[in-house]
């Protein structure tokens, strides 16, 4: 059979459909994204020409804005992760059943309740085996649990600290989705304490609600959006191929990655 009859085959029906979204890297443009904005926000000069055309307040301006982009984009490739969690979970084969069709009130369950959910709950949730799946003999196999479950127990952290950036910035997302009801602004006078901050209209009926935020303030989000972006891109890297191997595909054996503690997390302690 030739290289292009195999392809053929392997496409075919919604299974074929499967196997193909799973190997395709459909999450790479979201974390390329974030990093185009986030090296536009740290050299615009390479990326803007004849910035000298630029006032002053324009650059700030720009640098908001890129700021709120980064933030946004963020939380949209975490809900994508939301997303495949989903799919894990449900184990169907039929993945595409799932990404395409998803409410975003599921997501928001699934990262409110992160907290009540034990080791094979997680297990569930991202596609892995429950305790029981590893046999009857479980006391002999008591070292390799315990890793397990450690692993679990990482993967459950990181997700709660994803999810919880999720759920403070939804509304952020969905106010600059919807409505462009954030942004950045220096009509106020050089030394006045709101020049150069953006803005996000609460209720755009009445344009009379606001929050401000400062550089400082959205230079912290954003500082914890790449770090997030970061995370949701290694999760996602690591279990679409268990969720191919196990499910799509059928496989009796296949590989798993333990978590471990993300490294900025140990350069914390």
């Amino acid at each position: 059979m030739n290289e292009h009859k195999k392809n053929e085959d392997f496409c075919k029906g919604e299974i074929g459909l499967a196997a193909l979204i799973s190997f395709v890297s459909n999450t790479l443009w979201k974390r390329v994204k974030i990093g185009i904005f986030k090296t536009i926000k740290e050299k615009p000069h390479e990326f803007v020409k004849r910035e000298e055309q630029f006032s002053e307040e324009e650059k700030l301006e720009l640098e908001q804005f890129l700021a709120i982009e980064i933030i946004c984009e963020t939380v949209s490739y975490i809900e994508l992760l939301g997303a495949y969690l989903l799919a894990f979970s449900r184990k169907n084969p039929v993945i595409q059943k799932t990404l395409f069709e998803y409410e975003v009130k599921e997501v928001i369950k699934i990262f409110e309740g992160l907290e009540k959910q034990d080791i094979d709950g997680i297990a569930e949730l991202i596609g892995y085996p429950q305790l029981f799946e590893f046999g009857p003999n479980l006391e002999e196999q008591k070292d390799k649990i315990e890793e397990y479950k450690k692993s679990l127990e990482n993967i459950k952290n990181v997700l709660k600290e994803i999810g919880d950036f999720y759920l403070t910035n939804r509304e952020f997302y969905n106010d600059y989705k919807h409505g462009f009801r954030i942004f950045p602004t220096t009509s106020s006078p050089p030394d006045n304490p709101v020049f150069g901050v953006a803005v996000q209209m609460k209720r755009g009926s009445t344009l009379n609600q606001a929050v401000f935020y400062t550089k400082q303030i959205l230079d912290k989000k954003v500082g914890e959006a790449l770090k997030m972006s970061d995370r949701v891109a290694q999760i996602l890297e690591e279990l679409i191929p268990v969720f191919r191997d196990r499910f799509i595909e059928g496989k009796k054996q296949f590989n798993l990655r333990l978590f471990g503690v993300p490294e900025d997390k140990i350069d914390e302690k």
